[in-house]
């Protein structure tokens, strides 16, 4: 598994690094809710559904970064 984690965790560091997201980032968590987003998706065939991806994105990044403008 940690191979798969390899790329999103550089483009994590990426990110953190440019200033993207916060220095505190919990990198790891960060991932697992990634991951586990994707694997639901994939498992229950709901991979289709962009609009749910969007909201989730957006959700996501507000949650690291809630004090952002966008």
């Amino acid at each position: 598994m940690e191979r798969r984690r390899e790329l999103p965790k550089k483009l994590v560091e990426n990110a953190i690094s440019n200033g993207e997201l916060p220095k505190d980032t919990n990198r790891e968590l960060l991932l697992d809710m990634i991951f586990g987003f994707c694997w639901y998706r994939l498992l229950t065939e709901q991979l289709t559904a962009e609009q749910d991806i969007e909201e989730f994105t957006s959700l996501l990044i507000n949650g690291v970064c809630p004090d952002t403008p966008r």
